[in-house]
């Protein structure tokens, strides 16, 4: 007796047939739902953390730059128009200043030996 193509005429088996199907579907179109949730989420977490990340370091540069253009208007405060017209006079003065050479070379030189010349 062939009861694979009877069972397929019971009602009760063509209804959990389509209660399964209806139920996979279901579930199936949840998960891509949570997942393009998820994505939306992740990509919104990652931009506010690098928003973040690149405010705080502008932070910190504006800072630097600040306290810098601070130290050279002290540093220019004190520049005299005889130390404009002899040159070795400025070199000595600005090399007195003990605030000026504390700052690091900004961008660093890639050749250690090169301090006193000038970086390229």
């Amino acid at each position: 007796m062939n009861l694979s193509a009877f069972r397929w005429r019971w009602l009760k088996t063509r209804i959990t047939i389509f209660s399964l199907a209806v139920f996979l579907t279901s579930l199936w179109s949840l998960a891509l739902y949570a997942l393009a949730t998820l994505r939306q989420d992740m990509e919104r977490l990652v931009g506010d953390q690098q928003f973040s990340t690149v405010s705080l370091l502008a932070t910190q540069i504006d800072r630097e730059l600040r306290q810098r253009f601070d130290t050279l208007a002290k540093a220019a405060a004190g520049v005299t128009e005889g130390m404009l017209r002899h040159p070795a006079d400025l070199q000595i003065f600005l090399e007195g200043r003990l605030l000026l050479p504390t700052y690091k070379r900004w961008p660093p030189c890639r050749n250690p030996s090169s301090r006193g010349s000038r970086c390229r």
